[in-house]
């Protein structure tokens, strides 16, 4: 006898038996009436912010009604949550992990992440683009070079936020080469008892 609520806001499909419905919304009411079984019904109604609730009866051909109300509730959200603050790495930060993990600040309202891992500043096709739901994320192996990487916060209502500013990470597994060391510029002699050391090497920091 009564109607099935269905998933979006103001839109129901009526039971075999019933026959008229009653819709109220915001204490206005609104009486709806179907010539065919099963016909569903979808209308408009100006959602405000926040909790909207809207409340559903119906009767059938030999006028009986149901007791009670069948109900259902949406919020309505549109702002979207601030842009997350990146923690780890440090921007330019140098690594030999080539699954180095990332690590940003929580922002309020929003129920999951975006993050973006690529090898240039305008991230065109990011070799990450991976959601999240935690505040934490560790990469798959990624390559020598020089990573660019931010993240964006998206709340229950799928408004996303604006990305983060971006970082750098360099991974780095190549070890120095090249070592080598003069003494006093070179000299085969000294007297003195303190020497002066050149010490070089490719690639060390």
């Amino acid at each position: 006898m009564c109607p099935v609520l269905q998933a979006e806001p103001g839109c129901y499909r009526l039971s075999e038996q019933a026959q008229v419905v009653r819709l109220q919304y915001r204490k206005k009411k609104l009486q709806l009436k179907q010539k065919k079984s099963g016909l569903k019904l979808a209308f408009t109604v100006p959602l405000k912010p926040g909790m909207n609730m809207l409340t559903v009866l119906s009767r059938d051909a030999a006028g009986n009604e149901t007791t009670g109300s069948t109900y259902d509730s949406i919020i309505l959200d549109t702002i979207a949550p601030g842009e997350p603050t990146l923690n780890n790495p440090a921007d330019g930060f140098s690594t030999n992990d080539t699954t180095p993990t990332f690590n940003w600040g929580t922002v309020s309202g929003a129920s999951s992440y975006q993050i973006q891992v690529a090898d240039n500043a305008n991230f065109t096709a990011p070799a990450i683009n991976a959601p999240v739901t935690t505040t934490t994320f560790t990469s798959g192996t990624l390559a020598e070079g020089t990573w660019y990487w931010q993240v964006k916060a998206i709340d229950a209502a799928g408004n996303e936020g604006a990305y983060s500013d971006e970082r750098t990470v360099i991974v780095d597994t190549t070890a120095p080469s090249g070592m080598s060391i003069v003494i006093d510029g070179g000299a085969t002699y000294t007297n003195s008892t303190a020497v002066t050391l050149a010490i070089s090497a490719t690639g060390a920091s």
